[in-house]
């Protein structure tokens, strides 16, 4: 009976180890998974992050280019708006110089003095009487 007892009683030991190493690698198992859960998620976060991040990127580059693009048009427009000014100004300048230095302008001039001279009503003489009333 002893025997028969101690039988059982590996028996029961040998249940409750097999029962205790079924739990540590359900345990085990039930860890890793977890573990894996929880690498995934960061592993998750880290990619959404990096999408967000080349995301921003992206759009500072865009805001960049178009900042870029608006002041090289800005410039051109300067620029052009620059030498239509310059090439009136010469233009006029031209004009003028033409007008110089052909007669037009000295015989403008001259019916202009002419014409004030016909119109002008020159003054009475001085009278002796008036010259001596003021003495």
């Amino acid at each position: 009976m002893a025997q028969r007892e101690e039988e059982e009683h590996t028996a029961e030991e040998q249940r409750k180890a097999q029962e205790q190493q079924v739990a540590d690698e359900k345990h085990a198992a039930e860890e890793k998974r977890a573990t894996e859960q929880r690498e995934a998620t960061e592993r998750k976060k880290r990619d959404e992050a990096q999408a967000k991040r080349v995301a921003e990127e992206k759009h500072m580059a865009d805001l960049k280019r178009q900042s870029d693009e608006k002041k090289k048009a800005e410039e051109a427009r300067l620029s052009h708006q620059r030498e239509q000014e310059l090439r009136r100004s010469l233009e006029e300048e031209e004009h003028v110089m033409a007008a110089r230095s052909s007669g037009a302008l000295a015989s403008w001039q001259a019916q202009i003095t002419a014409r004030i001279q016909r119109a002008w009503l020159r003054p009475p003489p001085p009278r002796r009487a008036s010259i001596a009333w003021y003495m």
